[in-house]
């Protein structure tokens, strides 16, 4: 007789074992958690018994495992990582509580999994809780590739890590180019890449032509650069832009349709320049003051646009000290210059021979106009060195050199005719000898000695 224990193995005689009532009551609550209809599990049952893989793997489960991998089946190798897993309840296998869905069935499950067209690793987690066979992820992910739903309704791709072009090296080197329209108006952006200098100018039209034109403009200015940087726009993929870049010498890039962060530099530019040229108009001010004080502003290095393209600071409607507006090698441009102007002068004086005598206010004059000088007027003012204001006889004032001008002595020999006294008219008049005079009006008085040799030789030849 022996007494169990604890630790006893001596089983308690007249006692049944309760393992068969525990696996009964597992496959129990198994079946019953299947969320699968009766009609889907016979058809399961069916496509099982009609599957060798599957047979063989029923009759591996319910005859026992090999006790090495290399003794299996070569249909079941990849099944031997789950063998403590499986399981046949029913005629169905089972991974735990999971269905092992027999190949021909495959199909019809995966498209029940992505009902609804969710994405990957949502359709993973779906099936994950009741399904499973061999290489179950890879068709998942192969089936929502191949949905044309789910490609043509994609999310956008995440963005690339960022590509910049090369620096320029020196200003004007490379420009970006874009249009934009401003009230009803097309405008053309031209910004240089070594300064972020903006060239604005109005066009009216976006046609090639109108943009060559304003391009040409700006690098009869600046120059030709090297590369132009453009959108893909119609005016800029034309034979005719072709052309014209092939003319001036410059390499035209143009950036991905439907992709602007590639001329980032023009977008960013039109996006300022519009914006503060919008303000302007809103409040009445003048857009072109404000592009001035856009290129007059320093930028994150101290210097501003203007003088890192041209080097110098420009002048705008703030107060600025002459020394700021000063260029290093100005002394040696005011000496050249002067040197130029005294040669000038030298030469020009040679020709020249007097300077015109200075009008007054209110001296009549003629003025020259096609060689004719029918024009009579007044002069009034003289507005700066050598200029005049004349009043015309029909009230207008206009602007004439003191060269277009010759004073009317007629209105004066005219105005003394009327006022003079009649009885002097009826004398007779005596006879005037009239004073030889050069042309600039001085008298010509001859030599004494010249008159009275004349007045001996006139006698000897009486």
């Amino acid at each position: 007789m022996y007494t169990a224990d604890t630790l006893s193995r001596t089983p308690i005689e007249g006692q049944n074992s309760t393992t068969e009532n525990d696996v009964e009551t597992y496959v129990d609550g198994v079946i019953s958690s299947i969320p699968v209809s009766d009609q889907k599990q016979e058809e399961i049952c069916k496509s099982t018994a009609e599957d060798a893989v599957m047979q063989s793997l029923v009759n591996t489960i319910l005859n026992g495992w090999p006790e090495e991998r290399s003794q299996c089946r070569k249909e079941l190798i990849p099944f031997w990582n789950y063998r403590d897993e499986l399981s046949v309840i029913n005629g169905m296998v089972f991974k735990g509580t999971r269905v092992v869905i027999p190949d021909k069935m495959r199909s019809c499950i995966l498209g029940k999994i992505h009902v609804g067209h969710m994405g990957m690793e949502k359709c993973k987690q779906r099936a994950r809780e009741v399904v499973f066979w061999l290489y179950m992820n890879h068709d998942i992910v192969n089936m929502v590739k191949q949905c044309e739903t789910c490609q043509a309704n994609q999310k956008q791709q995440m963005a690339e890590p960022l590509l910049s072009r090369p620096l320029p090296m020196r200003p004007w080197q490379k420009v970006s180019t874009d249009l934009f329209e401003l009230g009803r108006k097309d405008y053309i952006v031209i910004v240089d890449s070594y300064s972020n200098y903006p060239e604005v100018i109005g066009m009216s039209s976006q046609s090639s032509s109108s943009v060559i034109l304003a391009m040409k403009t700006t690098f009869a200015r600046h120059g030709i650069p090297e590369e132009v940087l453009s959108g893909n726009g119609p005016c800029y993929s034309s034979m005719e832009f072709a052309q014209f870049s092939k003319d001036w010498d410059f390499q035209h890039v143009t950036s991905s349709p439907k992709f602007p962060q590639s001329n980032g530099l023009a977008e960013k530019t039109v996006q300022t320049v519009k914006s503060l040229m919008r303000k302007c108009l809103d409040c009445g001010e003048d857009p072109h003051l404000g592009l001035l004080a856009y290129r007059t502003t320093q930028l994150g290095n101290g210097l501003s646009p203007a003088q890192l393209l041209m080097g110098r600071q420009l002048r705008g409607n703030l107060p600025i000290t002459v020394s700021k507006l000063t260029v290093p090698k100005s002394k040696y441009v005011v000496k050249w210059r002067k040197q130029q102007r005294y040669s000038q002068k030298h030469f020009h004086d040679k020709k020249a021979v007097r300077e015109l005598k200075p009008l007054s206010s209110g001296d009549k004059v003629r003025i020259d106009h096609n060689s004719k000088r029918t024009e009579q007027g007044t002069a009034v003012r003289s507005p700066a060195p050598r200029s005049y204001l004349v009043k015309m006889q029909s009230g207008v004032e206009i602007r004439r050199n003191r060269r277009d001008l010759r004073p009317d002595h007629s209105n004066r020999s005219s105005e003394t005719s009327s006022f003079s006294d009649p009885e002097e008219d009826k004398q007779p008049s005596e006879e005037v000898s009239i004073q030889p005079t050069t042309k600039s009006g001085r008298n010509i008085r001859k030599p004494d000695r010249l008159i009275e040799n004349c007045f001996i030789h006139s006698e000897k030849m009486c």
